[in-house]
């Protein structure tokens, strides 16, 4: 299970630091683009570019803007009460997930406790994405409703050593979550040459 422990950053201390110390203030929001920043802000000066000196404090500014945005939205879905998961969904989980970008969906009968699972098998699996088979899988969700299960979300898999959300996959998760109208959606990555399973919630 994932936890984390990190704290929020805010947005308002960030943009005030990169609006007074321009990459210096961008530090506070990623050391990596403190850094490339500073490193620009020192080529522009030394070729005499001083014009775009202040463009480049405004990148700085949206930078650190979005930087904190989306490291606080990582800890919003890092922070929740999880989900149990019924052991035979993790049987089946380990038993069909068994290579990087391959997925299915999750449902619940009972609250907080994931007691279905549907392997998304004519599913599209690239090496660096899982592409679910939407209209195979709504038919599903409609399925499990008749019975009395709600979809709450979906399961797929990551190489070892990657178990955090990429970027697609928060994208991916916001589009479902807003088109279904859902008031939680439930990720789980399954890395299966470790056999562990990390939950996010958003």
């Amino acid at each position: 299970m994932f936890v984390s422990v990190r704290s929020k950053k805010s947005v308002v201390l960030g943009v005030s630091l990169a609006i007074l110390f321009g990459p210096f203030g961008l530090l506070y929001a990623t050391v990596r683009g403190g850094m490339i920043m500073l490193i620009v802000d020192a080529v522009l000066t030394l070729v005499g570019l001083f014009v775009l000196v202040p463009v480049a404090g405004f990148i700085c500014v949206v930078w650190t803007f979005k930087s904190i945005v989306k490291y606080n939205e990582e800890i919003e879905m890092s922070e929740y009460t999880p989900y149990q998961i019924d052991e035979s969904v993790i049987e089946e989980i380990g038993k069909n997930l068994i290579l990087p970008e391959m997925g299915g969906i999750l449902g619940t009968a009972e609250n907080r406790i994931v007691t279905k699972f549907y392997y998304d098998s004519t599913g599209t699996t690239t090496k660096t994405r899982y592409i679910p088979d939407v209209q195979r899988l709504n038919v599903v969700i409609e399925s499990w409703a008749r019975e009395g299960v709600s979809f709450i979300g979906y399961v797929h898999t990551h190489p070892k050593g990657m178990e955090k959300l990429s970027p697609f996959d928060i994208d991916y998760a916001q589009l479902i979550k807003k088109s279904c109208n859902m008031p939680e959606i439930l990720m789980v990555i399954y890395i299966p040459e470790e056999g562990k399973i990390f939950q996010y919630s958003m």
